[in-house]
């Protein structure tokens, strides 16, 4: 069991290669799974709607590395949108993920 800290993180839903997440006001987020890759650690997907903002196109990865340490790893999120103009919107979204993120995994 993962004992949260902070605001709930999304509750996550998947359906043949969909995955929806609700975010805890209520928001849903749809993203078709693009590709899940168990031997490098990688998934990637893309927005499809949900995300209330005038994106036209939203593509990203997560992909984890191991370190040095035994007990640790590293998890890098590429993220890319159009237009350019939302970038700095989406970046700050997922400056927050990656808050909440790290909360849960190091509770």
């Amino acid at each position: 069991m993962i004992a949260l800290r902070g605001p709930a993180p999304p509750a996550i839903s998947t359906n043949y290669g969909k995955r929806i997440l609700t975010m805890p006001g209520g928001t849903e987020i749809h993203e078709l799974i693009l590709a899940i890759d168990h031997p490098t650690h990688r998934m990637a997907y893309a927005v499809q709607h949900g995300q209330h903002m005038p994106i036209t196109y939203h593509h990203a990865a997560f992909q984890v590395f191991p370190t040095d340490s035994p007990d640790r790893s590293r998890l890098v999120w590429t993220t890319d949108v159009l237009p350019h103009s939302q970038a700095p919107a989406v970046q700050a979204r997922v400056d927050r993920a990656i808050i909440e993120m790290k909360a849960v995994l190091e509770s």
